[in-house]
């Protein structure tokens, strides 16, 4: 596939992920019903009270944070993104040392995809949203007797100070992931192709099922991770562009 085919492809998935996270953040800053009631489906329950939106029953707690298996595929997931990301600059470091990655094009993408990693999911969701949006989690915001008011996706005047709810930063890495499978070998792809898909859906959910995301924290998260990548490849190709304009520039003879 040509350079201009590659990144026109990118600009696409980049624009269908922006429209997306545009529709869900909309969404659901207008209707916070659907967190709640989301969240609500998890919530261990009685009626000794009522709160706002969870469908006139008090939430004491998210049982699937606290059963084991839930657990240990939860830490799974959440090592699974930094691991492949060691692994690819693993193999970045390798062809630079021994020479052993002549194709160009694949080294390129490798260090594209590692890119995109500390773009999205690290800098963008977790240094920069999750530090600055103040957004609570379901857990600190919907068990009863938590001290933090429950504000809609996209409110940055919640009371959380710090790892906020507000993208899921693991939600973004699991988005991510996809990205990984046109990069398997060949004849391992097929089966680590559903292994990364499965991770890719699973993490979100779990983030809901366990407390410690909204359903717009997990789908914003999971799209911002899809779109790192296009996001990346668009910024290097304008860089490169801007720069070898300015060598051409500088290069001719003065007049």
């Amino acid at each position: 596939m040509a350079c201009g085919d590659q990144v026109q492809r990118q600009v696409a998935v980049l624009i269908l992920a922006l429209v997306a996270a545009a529709l869900v953040l909309g969404t659901s800053h207008a209707l916070p019903g659907i967190d709640l009631n989301v969240s609500s489906l998890f919530c261990g329950t009685d009626s000794a009270g009522a709160a706002a939106g969870m469908d006139a029953r008090t939430c004491r707690s998210f049982p699937v944070s606290s059963w084991p298996a839930f657990w240990i595929v939860r830490k799974i997931l959440f090592y699974l993104p930094p691991t492949a990301f060691v692994l690819l600059l693993v193999a970045i470091g390798r062809a630079g040392l021994f020479d052993r990655l002549p194709d160009a094009g694949r080294q390129r993408a490798l260090a594209f995809a590692a890119l995109a990693y500390f773009t999205g999911p690290i800098l963008i969701a977790n240094m920069m949203l999750k530090a600055w949006s103040g957004r609570p989690r379901p857990y600190q915001s919907l068990i009863h007797g938590s001290d933090m008011a429950f504000v809609p996706a996209g409110d940055f005047s919640g009371a959380c100070r710090d790892n906020c709810s507000f993208v899921s930063g693991e939600a973004a890495a699991a988005g991510w992931l996809l990205w990984l499978i046109p990069l398997l070998p060949r004849r391992w792809r097929g089966p680590l192709a559903r292994v990364l898909i499965a991770a890719s859906v699973l993490t979100p959910l779990l983030r809901v099922a366990m407390g410690g995301h909204f359903l717009s924290d997990a789908l914003l998260g999971w799209l911002l991770g899809v779109a790192s990548l296009p996001l990346v490849i668009i910024l290097a190709t304008l860089a490169n562009q801007l720069w070898n304009r300015r060598l051409r520039f500088s290069s001719q003879p003065p007049t």
